[in-house]
């Protein structure tokens, strides 16, 4: 399994800080103060969100954490940023049902009716 590098881990932290102080972010911004190149920087999800060592990073946030942030952000009308970089975190991690297993419960569920 790929290491995350030193690049990815300065992003990591400086996102998951970001996340944590309720501030607003660019991830272009994050990668370019972590050290990444300004042509890496123009597509944070192919150079940086996709690969392999910055997704082992993720594995490392408990979800716990985050859902109780999604709970608080609910309860407050001001906090879109932050909200959205949950948002981004729970993509990256997955948590989403993916719509094709929607669809294919569906059609299980009409199939078993048809019978």
């Amino acid at each position: 399994m790929a290491k995350a590098t030193i690049r990815q881990k300065l992003a990591f932290n400086k996102l998951v800080s970001c996340i944590k102080d309720n501030q607003s972010f660019d991830m272009k911004t994050i990668m370019l103060d972590s050290g990444c190149s300004k042509a890496t920087a123009k597509n944070p999800e192919l150079n940086l969100l996709n690969k392999a060592g910055f997704k082992q990073l993720l594995e490392l946030i408990d979800d716990s954490v985050l859902l109780a942030k999604i709970y608080s952000i609910a309860l407050d009308d001001d906090k879109r940023s932050s909200l959205a970089g949950v948002d981004m975190l729970m993509k990256l991690k997955g948590r989403y049902p993916d719509k094709n297993i929607r669809i294919g419960k569906i059609d299980e569920m009409l199939q078993e009716l048809a019978d």
